[in-house]
Parts: C-alpha cells; structure tokens; sequence
C-alpha cells in the first residue's frame, strides 16, 4: 500500500499540495493537512521539541518535507519558526537513512533511527533549543502503510531524553497506523463518490435512451442535468459542416437558430469545439497559477453578459478522441459549477456523448447517409492523417491514369519456331544393302551430288542373266520362224518383250544405286557411316536436306487469329539470343488450327523481312514473336485476357 500509486488494493491520491519549500504540488491537501496534525500529535505523545515530515523519493536517496510542527518551541514564540531549511537538510539525511531499502519494504514492526542533531543558535533568540552549538538526541520512523515506505517522520527531543529514545521511537512508529487508515479512509471516498458519479451518469443515459430521436434525446439530457445540476439553461449542439448546431435547450421545444440567442451560444460552443477542451467563464482559480488550465472563453463571456448575467462552462462531447458536439451549462453569475460537478459532467460525457452520436447517425437518411460518407471518404483524402497510404494510392492512381491514356503499341502474341524454306527427305531407289556413304549431318551439298551408292552385284547379275536368255530366246524365234511354226514364234517373242522389260528395270535400278541430292542446301540428318553394308528400304530415310534460306512459323492463339493479316509485320526474339529482334512480315495464314502443346493454335509462316541480319538462325530454333496491331493503352491490354475469359465463361 502506497501514498503515492493507487491500486485495487492501494489508496489512491493526487497532487495538489506544494512542497515546504515551494515547488509544485506533491500530495493532496487533505494528506497534507492530516500529516500536519500527525506531527503535532506525535510531538505531544513524545514530549518532542519539532517535528518534520518527509516524502522519500522514488531512489529513496533524498526527502522532501511535506508537512512540520514545533509545539515545543511555541511557547513565548509565536510567529517565530524554529525549523530553519539549514537544520531541514540535516534532518533530511537522518530520514533518508532511517528508510527501508530500495524497494521501500520493511516486515519490521519497529523500524527507524536515533541520532543526534547539530541545532544553531536562533538570532535574537535564547532558548533551550537554541543555545550555542546545541546537540540534541533525534529519532527517525518510517510511517509504513501496506508495507511500504514512502514518508519517514522525524521528531527533535529535549536535552537529557537519549534514554526515552528508545521508547519514543516505538511510540512513533505504532502512531503510522492512523496514517494507514487514514488513506484507507480516503481511498474509500473516492471510491463512494465515483460509483455516484457512475451511477448518476448512467441514469442520465437510461432516461435519454428512451428518446426515439437524436433530437429528443439531446431535449431530455438537457433537461435532465438542469434539474439534477441546478443550472438556469443547458444546452446541446452537434457539429455540422464543421461548426457546431444546438439541437436542444433545456425547456425548449422548438429551436429558432435565428434568434441572437442561439447565435451566441453556438459560438461559444464552437470555442469550446475548437480549443477541444472544457472552457469556463468565470475561468477557475487554478487558471490563475496553471497556465495549462487556460483558456480562450471570449465567446462565453459575451453569452453570459448579453444573455446573463450568467456563469457558463462548456464539456466537449467526443468519441474515439474526436469532438462531436458540445454540451453548454448556464448557473447563477454568483454560483460557478463546482470542481466536483465538472468531474461528473465529464463522466456523464464520457458515456451519454457517444450514445448520442450513434442515435444521431441512426437518424440519418439513405441521401444523408451517401452524404456523409462521401465528405468522409473526401477528408480522409485531402486530411492531414494516412499520409503514406494516400502517397502510394496516389502513384496507383497516377499509374493507372497513365495505363488508361497513353497508347502503346497493340501486338499479337505467339510462340514461334525457325524452320527451313525447303526440306527434302532422301530415302532408298529400292530394296538393297548399303555399299558407301559420301556426306554427313552440316555437309553442304549441291543439286545432283551423290550422297550414297546402293550394292548393284545383285542386280548386275540379273541383268547378265537376263541378255543371256534373251539372247537364247532370239535364236528360237529364228528357229521357229525358219520352220514355219508361227505360233511358236509369236510365244518366244512374248518371253523376249518380258526380257527386255526386266532388262530395262535392272539397268535403271543400277543407274539410280547412286543416291543424290534432290536440292542445294545443308544436310540436316543423315548421319549412315555405320550403316554401311545394312539392308535399306524406301520406307526409311537416309537424309534430309534443308535450304539455306529459313523462315518462321508462328503458333497463334485462336483467340488471336483474327487480328493476323498478310502483310503483317512484327518481330521475333530467339530463346538462344533473347536480346535480338528479328523483323517479321507475314505471308501465309493455314486455314486450319492444330493442337500443339494442349493448344489450338494457327500455324503463320512469316519471312525475314532482313535476311541478312538473320543469318545466325539455324532451323529449329524457337522463340517467342510479336505482330503489330495498331495502337491500344496498357489498361485494355491488361485486362482483355480477362474480359475475354468472363465473357466465354458468363455467355449463356
């Protein structure tokens, strides 16, 4: 327990009370007052000469005296203050050392100090106190509440009591137990009179509540803290367009915001609203030594003496730390509203202030409601508050402004890939085994340059064979023609038209066992050096052959192929030199899409528009190319895909 903090379990104060030397207020007046008493008690119990009261700081290493006496010394004395600040710093070292340890805590039921004094003379004075170079005996108690320490009391006794010390010291450490319950005492009206302000404010907002309108509950607000208050008018205004509106007077039942009247309170409310702080005219006495408590109240006082005279206190109503609105009390000029009835009236603003505010939004229509949201939406935007929140909707906004205006070229994307302007697949003449092969893949050959000779013995042999027969066939045919047998003739000159043709076939077989190219250009495949001596077929291939020339043949979505033309330009970047850009014009458009790649895709066949430039490209090479398509802006380009995929998916 603690003089200083208050907690559930602690009994709470506030400054208000200086120090003995000046300053600002340490402890509450009443505190102050009471320990006052407890040193004159105490001095009496003891037989004590003076006594000082000290408040330990929080590192327990100095004191400030809050409250002394010197009964002992007031006799013939009065007016004369014996407590010098000299032997008040003295004193002060005695109580620093008599405390606990840095926490402030002590389970000693008896704990303090006793010590000698060094007392100066007094001037003018001869006393028993004060005689040359006096010494007398000291002692030092902490006054412990809940166990802790934080003020320590220390009492001058007569010449001649060292021994009574002792027993002194007891004595004052037992008299910190009515210091103890006098916080106890104090905690507990504290507590009393903020369950009556809270119970007070919340019978105010029950009989508002029971208004159906802003308006009306604001009427029996004011009416209601006229009676409960005694005041001759109060009032109520919201804000409106940044200004506030009185919307109900005590006693009122229609508002005329005409009259001077009116006028003049709502400008002492807008005073009130703008200073965001309670304002009163008569100002409090603390304004006088407080500069903080100061405030404009030029408003309120042309209220109170046009329309007086009067004493005018002003309370902003406020939710989530914003002012919405002003409540206004008019008293006697001779009965200013008491510190105590202010702090209700906080209280009573605190709960019914915001009740009143969200009964106002209630009551707004579905045009007030567009209005007002849209006067939010335009402070949040042009306000002081989320300053980099607005910069970055700001560079969203500026980027999607330019995304929408500034064109940029519309192009057709597709995959690409380069292939050869003629390719030509060499196979086998005919069935036979494979005697030499006389060029490889990356071979540049010539029209009618031979690639490969076939094994021709076989056939060599057979066309032997058959001139041999035929020769035989002829020298019957002579026979039987010599004879006479005519229809043996016409026989044998059958078999020897049969001859010749099979002739004729071997010698064109052997003619073609050289295989040649069909085209000048490159050999692309065909690499047969281990094929050599196998049995070939028509049916495979031995090599292929590509031109030197190449073009591109672009793999364009369906979704696209209406906007290629022939004659299109664009350009082609190559996977292997992502960094070159290849000019393109279109020349063929197949009329047919082919799935490639879980695609349906339009194959385009596109020539080099420089061919020069292009001579790195080899057939096979892929890439991704662009066609021009006039002009478009960023935005539609962005979101076409889109559009296109809802339309297709919501087309019914």
């Amino acid at each position: 327990m603690s003089g200083i903090e208050s907690s559930p379990t602690t009994p709470a104060r506030t400054p208000s009370a200086a120090p003995l030397g000046g300053g600002p207020p340490l402890i509450p007046e009443s505190v102050a007052a009471f320990l006052t008493s407890l040193v004159h008690e105490q001095c009496a119990l003891i037989g004590a000469l003076a006594g000082v009261i000290y408040l330990l700081s929080a590192d327990r290493k100095r004191g400030v005296a809050v409250a002394r006496g010197a009964p002992g010394f007031a006799r013939g004395e009065a007016g004369y203050d014996p407590l010098t600040p000299g032997l008040v710093a003295r004193l002060e070292r005695l109580a620093v050392d008599a405390a606990p340890g840095a926490d402030g805590r002590t389970d000693q039921p008896v704990a303090g100090k006793i010590d000698a004094v060094s007392v100066p003379r007094g001037e003018g004075r001869s006393t028993g106190l004060y005689e040359p170079e006096a010494v007398l005996p000291a002692i030092a108690a902490p006054l412990v509440v809940d166990g802790r320490t934080e003020f320590v009391g220390v009492l001058i006794l007569p010449r001649g009591s060292e021994r009574a010390a002792e027993e002194g010291l007891t004595k004052l450490a037992l008299t910190a137990s009515r210091f103890e319950a006098f916080l106890w005492r104090e905690q507990a009206m504290q507590e009393a009179e903020h369950k009556l302000k809270l119970r007070e404010a919340m019978e105010l907002l029950d009989a508002s509540q029971a208004a159906p309108t802003a308006q009306s509950m604001a009427a029996v607000l004011c009416d209601e803290v006229k009676r409960r208050f005694g005041c001759a008018r109060v009032s109520v205004g919201l804000t409106w367009h940044h200004r506030i509106k009185v919307v109900a007077v005590s006693d009122t039942d229609e508002i005329d915001h005409r009259t001077p009247t009116l006028a003049a309170l709502e400008a002492a409310m807008d005073e009130c609203a703008w200073q965001d702080a309670e304002v009163a005219r008569p100002a409090p006495p603390e304004a006088e030594s407080d500069p903080n408590l100061r405030r404009v109240n030029r408003a309120h006082g042309d209220l109170a003496d046009k329309f007086g005279p009067a004493s005018v206190a002003s309370l902003p109503l406020r939710v989530s730390g914003d002012v919405v609105g002003v409540l206004t009390l008019e008293r006697a000029p001779n009965d200013p509203l008491p510190a105590g009835g202010l702090a209700l009236l906080r209280l009573i603003g605190e709960v019914v202030g915001p009740a009143l505010w969200s009964r106002r939004l209630a009551d707004r229509g579905v045009l007030a409601v567009l209005r007002d949201r849209t006067l939010e939406i335009g402070h949040v935007l042009v306000g002081p508050r989320y300053t980099a929140a607005k910069l970055v909707g700001l560079v969203l906004l500026l980027a999607l402004v330019l995304l929408a205006a500034v064109p940029i070229p519309a192009v057709v994307p597709a995959e690409c890939e380069v292939r050869a302007t003629q390719a030509r697949v060499v196979v086998p003449p005919f069935i036979g085994y494979l005697a030499s092969v006389r060029a490889r893949p990356a071979d540049t050959v010539e029209a009618g340059q031979v690639l490969a000779t076939m094994d021709t013995r076989d056939l060599e042999a057979e066309l032997s064979r058959a001139r041999a027969e035929r020769a035989k066939q002829e020298v019957q045919r002579d026979a039987a023609l010599a004879s006479g047998e005519t229809a043996r003739a016409k026989a044998v000159g059958a078999e020897i038209a049969a001859l010749d043709a099979e002739i004729a076939l071997n010698a064109s077989l052997i003619e073609q066992a050289q295989v040649r190219a069909p085209i000048a250009g490159v050999i692309g495949r065909g690499d047969l050096e281990q094929f050599v001596g196998a049995r070939v077929e028509p049916t495979q291939s031995l090599f292929e052959v590509v031109a030197p020339d190449n073009r591109v043949v672009l793999h364009v979505d369906e979704r696209r192929i209406d906007d290629v033309r022939v004659g299109q330009e664009g350009h082609m970047s190559p996977r292997a030199l992502p960094d070159r850009r290849i000019p393109l014009r279109v020349e063929r458009i197949t009329p047919m899409a082919e799935l490639i790649r879980g695609r349906n895709v339009y194959l385009v066949e596109a020539e080099l528009a420089d061919p020069a430039s292009a001579a790195f490209l080899r057939p096979g090479m892929s890439g991704v190319a662009r066609l021009g398509h006039g002009w478009t802006t960023g935005l539609a380009r962005l979101t076409r895909p889109l559009i296109d995929e809802l339309r297709l998916r919501l087309w019914w």
